[in-house]
């Protein structure tokens, strides 16, 4: 009888344990029904691997699915390792916070104070106002121009100390705090603040502050492109052509955005990071890595997001859907929300193949991780992600769930269709004297853009920046042209809509009497690249600021 009974304890003892990891956050009845949900998505909206991982108070849940490389060799499991993209702005966040209460300063400590006067913005406003609150927040209202990231820099030809001072010259979209504007060189810069203050690298810092003192013993940080081919990585796939191909390795080389993106994690450890941020800055071990105060400024609305931010258009509205998810802004790393009644905060990762999405109810102690290594172009990704992370959420609010195996597939078109609308193209002619548009075109903080002939048509003109290529097409005015993006195939898929129409930037050629000088380039503001101007060059990193 005393064996029974302790036989009796020991398998409760067993089947509590097994519950802890698992049954307390998702029963197994659910957890049968949730892998074939995310079987289902995976396989209609083309995602060759997905990690999916489940906090609820101290428990988790966590599993991959899929594939890892493109032969199916290696299946993904909960230490596969993928890209987290923007998510990874949120390290950077809690490692600023730290090093500033280290050295006595809060979120409204002025940029100026701790960079110095060699750090300046485009006017005297900012350059004396900007707080690393106003980082944070992205309402700064200055250009993100997100091409010249994309683009990179070439090795060794900028230091991101230097790329920081640069940025005085990027230009104003916005007014100072006007309105939100997603922007990733400002957290370069909060990289570099970092930096400043904890007298060490980014990513020195970044590992001794945060992943060890957090047991992120898994995550890495994307120095170059090898370290996203890896045994334990879950390799950047592409769809194209009704097939899964390998990606283009060398875009994941991303100096000196790192601080904004450059994170490789599992669902394990991005488990640990969920938690530290539902108990407020607490490690599993009880230690307060970060002020319990400030943390949870991160998660209340700084900056609202206007009705016609594209954040928006990610978000659910009754009555087209059964249900409402609501935009309210973002906070610092983090974005603000309501879904279903209940406060969400969370953060989304595009990079390239990768594609991240992070949820979490802080109220409830709920969060959920997600994050695919393709199809590497287009929405299938950040549909598939949404999909899920409504189907569990409605799992762990106990609510109804409204998506199933079926509508994931067409989500969100099976509720409303947001159009979309292609330009018409204009008419190519040939070129009189194409040699004279040739040459290495700069500014003084974007990748340089080298033009040269086509020899294989007269009437366009080739282009390359750095890891980006492609065409200047003619027009019927002499010097205006459009620039086609054409490789590598996830860059050029950037530039392409649902409709498989191509988006086309502006680009007029200057002169100085006959000869041309320069080259405008209209992205979200215009940008004027100067013949020869070499953006290596730091003599204007120190010169008065005296751009309008």
């Amino acid at each position: 009888m005393a064996f029974i009974s302790r036989t009796c304890r020991i398998l409760f003892l067993i089947i509590y344990l097994v519950c802890s990891t698992h049954g307390f956050v998702i029963g197994p009845t659910f957890q049968g029904k949730l892998k074939k949900f995310v079987e289902r998505t995976m396989d209609c909206q083309h995602i060759p691997g997905l990690t999916l991982s489940i906090v609820k108070g101290d428990e988790t849940w966590s599993r991959g699915f899929g594939i890892k490389d493109l032969f199916g060799e290696r299946k993904v499991d909960d230490t596969t390792l993928f890209g987290i993209g923007s998510v990874s702005k949120s390290f950077t966040m809690v490692l600023v916070g730290i090093l500033l209460k280290e050295n006595g300063m809060t979120w409204t400590t002025k940029v100026s104070d701790i960079l110095g006067p060699e750090y300046e913005f485009i006017d005297e406003l900012r350059t004396k106002e900007t707080t690393v609150r106003d980082l944070l927040s992205h309402r700064t209202g200055l250009a993100r121009l997100d091409i010249g990231l994309m683009a990179g820099f070439k090795d060794d030809q900028i230091s991101r100390e230097t790329y920081v001072k640069k940025l005085k010259h990027l230009p104003e979209v916005l007014p100072f705090r006007d309105r939100f504007l997603y922007n990733n060189n400002l957290y370069i810069m909060l990289g570099h603040i970092a930096e400043v203050l904890g007298n060490d690298s980014w990513e020195n810092l970044l590992k001794s502050r945060i992943l060890d003192p957090l047991g992120m013993t898994s995550t890495r940080i994307m120095l170059e492109p090898e370290d996203v081919l890896q045994s334990n990585n879950a390799l950047p796939l592409i769809y194209k052509d009704g097939a899964f191909k390998n990606g283009t390795s060398n875009l994941y080389k991303i100096f000196p955005t790192e601080p904004a993106g450059a994170i490789l994690s599992n669902g394990v450890d991005m488990a640990k990071y969920m938690r530290f941020n539902l108990n407020n800055g607490k490690t599993d071990d009880g230690v307060q890595l970060i002020d319990e105060r400030m943390l949870p400024q991160a998660f209340i609305t700084t900056t609202p997001t206007s009705s016609r931010s594209f954040l928006n258009s990610l978000f659910l509205t009754e009555p087209d859907f059964p249900v409402s998810d609501t935009p309210m802004g973002y906070g610092y790393a983090w974005l603000t929300s309501s879904y279903r009644g209940n406060e969400r905060v969370w953060h989304s990762g595009g990079f390239y193949s990768y594609v991240t999405y992070l949820w979490m109810y802080p109220e409830l102690k709920i969060g959920i991780f997600v994050s695919v290594n393709g199809p590497g172009y287009g929405s299938f990704a950040g549909n598939a992600e949404r999909s899920i992370l409504y189907y569990v959420s409605d799992y762990l609010l106990n609510k109804p769930a409204w998506i199933n195996e079926t509508t994931t597939c067409e989500f969100p078109n099976f509720w409303r269709d947001i159009p979309t609308y292609s330009m018409p193209g204009e008419v190519s002619v040939d070129l009189s004297s194409p040699s004279e548009y040739v040459g290495s075109f700069g500014t003084f903080y974007l990748p340089a853009i080298d033009v040269s002939v086509n020899p294989d048509d007269n009437t366009s003109l080739k282009f390359k920046m750095n890891k980006c290529e492609g065409l200047l097409h003619s027009t019927t005015d002499k010097d205006r042209f459009l620039m086609e993006v054409t490789a590598p195939f996830e860059l050029k898929m950037t530039f392409v809509d649902k409709n498989n129409a191509t988006s086309f930037v502006n680009a007029m050629f200057k002169r100085s009497g006959n000869a041309v000088n320069a080259i405008e380039l209209q992205f979200e503001v215009k940008v004027l690249y100067e013949k020869g101007l070499d953006v290596t060059n730091t003599s204007d990193i120190t010169l008065p600021n005296n751009t309008a």
